[in-house]
């Protein structure tokens, strides 16, 4: 008996001082509730048989078929989803990219007509114009101005995007400025037109309509003539019959229209007759005496003009075919105030040039378009606008 009672006393004092441990861990000091080890340690033992009954429980679903039936439904479901979504971005994706490419499309073509009317030709070639799509549908000669630029491959905007080119620039400056939808400008040039072309080239669109200002931009296609005459006319002799299957821009041969149609059919283009039908091989007056003739035709027509010569990358050694005519051109000065050599201007160091005389934007060359046309024309334009009487 006495083993037993001292056995129990063992067993309380242990308790009472497990007991006073576990009080001070997890007993509140408010309201001093006393934690028995026994029953912190049963609620252990309790805790563990619990997670091994969840473990085994989760182990018994992982196997159990119905669950992995469910488990497949849930991820098709999932997946079909994920698709469905994927799907809908993608045509939303589409849907805006068409809506991109349509807005360009449409403004491709509002800006970038291109007219070939049958029997209008210039040199036997038929004219191909770039312009609006409200010039063609709205234009009134009556009561809308009208200008027409002439020139090469920079003014064409060969290199550039459609809403880069020179007409449309100077078109949506002009009308900006004047705050004035009916003013409307073409472009008729085309690589590689020359000043000798020019004229003819403005005859032949006024067939078709009459433009109230001409504006030529031109010049580059000028520092090559002489070299390549030269050299060409060393080499070859092409008789005139066969000058509509030669392709002269081609094989490098930049030459005037007037050249390939205007010699007499008895001759040949060798050196000694182009001699006789062209100034070529003097630069300054080949330039100075095109330019008296597109004055005087003009002049007697009516038409207002400006002439412009463009703009050279001074920065750039010219090639062996330019050398000869890069100083002469652009230090040619015509006393005349129609006639604008723009390298005598400081535009020529503002410009993104690409080459010799070829040029990224168009905005820096609208922009002095723009005020030399408003300079001189605005009260002209204005009045026709307003369609006051002569």
């Amino acid at each position: 008996m006495n083993l037993i009672f001292r056995f129990l006393i063992i067993i309380l004092m242990i308790e009472i001082i497990l007991g006073y441990g576990h009080y001070l861990k997890n007993s509140t000091l408010l309201s001093g509730h006393y934690v028995s080890s026994t029953i912190m340690s049963i609620n252990k033992i309790l805790e563990i048989y619990n997670k091994n009954s969840d473990s085994s429980e989760n182990e018994v679903i992982k196997d159990n078929p119905k669950k992995k039936v469910i488990d497949k439904k849930e991820k098709k479901i999932s997946d079909a989803t994920q698709k469905r979504n994927e799907a809908l971005a993608k045509q939303r994706e589409e849907e805006e990219s068409f809506k991109i490419n349509k807005e360009k499309c449409d403004n491709y073509f509002s800006q970038n007509q291109h007219i070939k009317v049958s029997g209008v030709t210039s040199f036997k070639k038929p004219l191909d114009v770039q312009t609006y799509l409200d010039f063609l549908n709205l234009y009134d000669e009556k009561t809308d101005y009208l200008i027409i630029i002439v020139g090469n491959s920079e003014t064409f905007g060969t290199l550039k995007k459609v809403d880069n080119r020179l007409h449309v620039k100077l078109q949506r400056n002009l009308r900006n400025e004047l705050q004035s939808k009916k003013i409307f400008v073409v472009n008729i040039a085309y690589p590689g037109g020359l000043i000798s072309d020019h004229l003819r080239d403005l005859v032949s669109f006024s067939e078709l309509y009459k433009p109230d200002l001409a504006i030529f931009y031109t010049g580059g296609n000028e520092l090559i003539m002489t070299e390549t005459y030269e050299t060409f006319t060393k080499k070859f002799t092409i008789n005139k019959k066969n000058f509509a299957t030669y392709d002269f821009y081609k094989n490098g041969l930049i030459i005037p229209n007037n050249v390939r149609y205007c010699l007499d059919k008895n001759k040949y283009f060798t050196k000694i007759n182009f001699d006789q039908n062209d100034q070529i091989l003097n630069i300054n007056q080949h330039i100075t005496s095109h330019y008296k003739k597109i004055k005087n035709k003009l002049n007697d027509n009516s038409v207002d003009f400006l002439f412009y010569i463009q703009p050279f990358n001074k920065k750039m050694v010219p090639s062996k075919n330019a050398e000869i005519n890069f100083p002469k051109i652009v230090n040619l000065n015509i006393e005349d105030s129609n006639f604008k050599n723009l390298n005598l201007t400081n535009l020529g160091t503002e410009l993104n040039f690409i080459d010799l005389f070829h040029t990224k934007d168009s905005e820096k060359i609208s922009q002095k378009l723009t005020k030399d046309i408003l300079d001189i024309y605005k009260k002209k334009i204005l009045k026709k606008l307003n369609n006051e009487n002569n």
